[in-house]
């Protein structure tokens, strides 16, 4: 791992190691807050996987884009640089 770590850092430019990776926070992951509470229902009670993705699949085109939209442009990732 510490070869890993030492490679990335001198090859891969704005690496982050583990010091300098930020803490949690609901900014860097808007999929926690916005997208998941919305599917966790969709996990239960299904017989088969098609029954699951189709409840998977319904779930999502009842999302608000302009509401996922602004949970991404609003986190950490969704920023320019």
């Amino acid at each position: 791992a510490k070869l890993v770590q030492s490679w990335l850092k001198e090859n891969v430019p704005n690496f982050w190691d583990l010091n300098t990776w930020p803490p949690y926070s609901p900014d860097l992951h808007p999929c926690d807050y916005c997208l998941w509470g919305k599917l966790e229902s969709c996990a239960i009670h299904h017989n088969n996987v098609a029954s699951l993705k189709a409840s998977i699949k319904s779930e999502l085109n009842k999302l608000d884009p302009a509401q996922v939209s602004t949970a991404w442009k609003g986190s950490y990732l969704g920023r320019p640089y």
